[in-house]
């Protein structure tokens, strides 16, 4: 919980939305310095009923597994992996457009990619996944095409000929 992942921007945008959707859940996931100052956020928002705050774990696929949608309200990402393992999951990924990687995992119709940094513009985002199903499961969908192309043998492939158009040849051995 650092100040460049934004969680309190995403617990105002929290706060519009969650009223409406007594059904849903904001879980959020981490340590760091702003986790008493995002506790108290919590509290001072009113919502303590429907915003968990808990350590992280190293193998989070148990909450993608439960998850209907992930929300990355970062300042500055590069190419986030969880992203990828949210596409994996088959879980829709509602993001700030914080970077080249980002846009291009999440654009064109793979989620919803939040072009103002502002409450209103991420509660709408959220509002979006969290409201139409069939959204969701279409973003999914058109998203399996960038887990492939991000596949380990696939990436190894593409660093093997970048490299070898640069002159690097592998040694004998």
């Amino acid at each position: 919980f650092e100040t460049v992942k934004n969680f309190p921007l995403l617990l105002q945008a929290w706060a519009l939305v969650a009223a409406d959707r007594p059904a849903w859940r904001l879980e959020l996931y981490g340590s760091g310095s702003l986790e008493e100052a995002l506790r108290t956020q919590v509290s001072l928002l009113g919502l303590d009923r429907s915003v968990t705050i808990a350590p992280w774990r190293e193998d989070p696929h148990e909450l993608f597994d439960r998850a209907a949608v992930l929300a990355l309200p970062s300042l500055v990402e590069g190419l986030p992996l969880v992203i990828l393992e949210a596409f994996a999951r088959e879980v829709a990924v509602v993001s700030t457009d914080s970077s080249p990687g980002v846009a291009d995992l999440v654009g064109s119709g793979r989620g919803a990619l939040v072009r103002e940094f502002t409450p209103e513009a991420f509660a709408e985002g959220l509002a979006s996944m969290m409201d139409d199903q069939e959204l969701r499961l279409r973003s999914v969908s058109a998203a399996r095409s960038r887990v492939e192309h991000h596949a380990l043998p696939v990436v190894v492939d593409e660093w093997r000929q970048l490299l070898g158009g640069l002159g690097w040849r592998r040694s004998p051995g």
